[in-house]
């Protein structure tokens, strides 16, 4: 097994950081377009100036501005599992498309309606101010945009990924009827 390396460079034409990887960056840019690298523990601290960089050149067909980070530690179970650092367009088993519909959430004591921004079969994505751990339940409500309506369809998700801004969320499924409603309501309402 070969260990990960640091990929930070002071400048693009330096070799990389010949020190061993801490850290693992998800980087996600306001386009969709996401890649991980990895950062040692002297250059955590530049991740959000090394990711938009990264960005920007791994995605050389239009601005990419950097969205979100996710920063994990780095295991060896980890390590075992990720012998190469790849970069993806998609990661997830099914596509997401841009959601024209909103949410409603229970949280606490506060009700949250707020814009869904992308959808998948598997998740959702929408912004919020609350902040999350990850495996919280939480039931939501999509509200299609449709002038008028009073239907939505209630789903059983559990947090994936929070930044405080952003959260994504999985869907849970308790029976196939609850899948097919949900799948006809996305038909609708995902362009």
């Amino acid at each position: 097994m070969s260990t990960r390396r640091c990929s930070f460079r002071q400048h693009p034409e330096d070799s990389p950081c010949p020190a061993a990887a801490f850290y693992l960056l998800e980087l996600a840019s306001l386009s969709g377009r996401e890649c991980e690298v990895c950062l040692c523990r002297e250059h955590v601290h530049k991740a959000w100036t090394w990711g938009q960089h990264v960005l920007a050149q791994r995605f050389p067909n239009g601005p990419q501005k950097l969205r979100s980070i996710r920063l994990m530690k780095l295991s060896r179970a980890a390590l075992r599992k990720k012998e190469t650092t790849t970069c993806v367009d998609e990661r997830r088993a099914s596509p997401r498309s841009t959601a024209s519909f909103e949410v409603a959430y229970l949280f606490g004591q506060s009700l949250t309606f707020t814009q869904a921004l992308d959808v998948s079969h598997s998740g959702i994505a929408f912004r919020s101010r609350s902040r999350f751990d990850i495996g919280t339940q939480l039931t939501l409500k999509l509200i299609p945009s449709v002038p008028f309506s009073t239907s939505s369809i209630p789903v059983e998700t559990t947090v994936k990924r929070a930044d405080g801004k952003v959260v994504g969320v999985q869907f849970s499924f308790h029976s196939d009827d609850d899948r097919l409603r949900l799948m006809s309501f996305l038909a609708h309402c995902a362009r």
